[in-house]
């Protein structure tokens, strides 16, 4: 091969290495900025956490009588059904709100 041939793909195999450590430092510095803020979001979850533990003044479930325990979670779980029938309200007031035609066989299929 000529060595001009050769010139040309030594600046071309530099080109590709100068192109892949911007590239690599370009989503370095993302990835950096990234992870800096989903600290920060985990670090707001913990402070949130700790404010909860700091405000309870009742005794720990396992402490309590099983009586006790068994009405927090009964409460707990008739909230969690009341909101599942609240959803399930509110889709099919959606769905009723959507007029099926009446007419299928005289539908119009654009081609």
């Amino acid at each position: 091969m000529p060595w001009w041939v050769w010139l040309i793909l030594v600046i071309f195999l530099f080109a590709n290495i100068t192109y892949g450590l911007i590239y690599a430092a370009h989503h370095g510095m993302k990835a950096i900025s990234t992870f800096a803020s989903l600290g920060n979001r985990i670090a707001k979850s913990f402070e949130k956490v700790g404010d909860v533990e700091n405000k309870a003044d009742e005794p720990i479930a396992f402490t309590q009588p099983i009586a006790v325990t068994g009405e927090k979670y009964t409460q707990a779980y008739a909230k969690v059904a009341a909101r599942k029938v609240r959803a399930r309200m509110r889709h099919e007031k959606i769905w009723d709100s959507w007029e099926e035609p009446q007419d299928y066989q005289n539908w119009e299929f654009k081609k």
